[in-house]
């Protein structure tokens, strides 16, 4: 499957809700951070 074929914002087929796998994502603190909230909000990561 293409990005381009897919919508960024909704789950893989293959997530699931309760998956045991975590992503740590390293962002330094300020505008960075505060900028990405919204977006890991929408994509349902926070």
């Amino acid at each position: 499957m293409s990005l381009a074929s897919h919508d960024v914002f909704s789950p893989s087929p293959a997530a699931s809700p309760g998956a045991a796998e975590k992503l740590v994502l390293a962002l330094p603190k300020g505008r960075i951070l505060e900028e990405c909230g919204p977006l890991l909000a929408r994509a349902g990561i926070v």
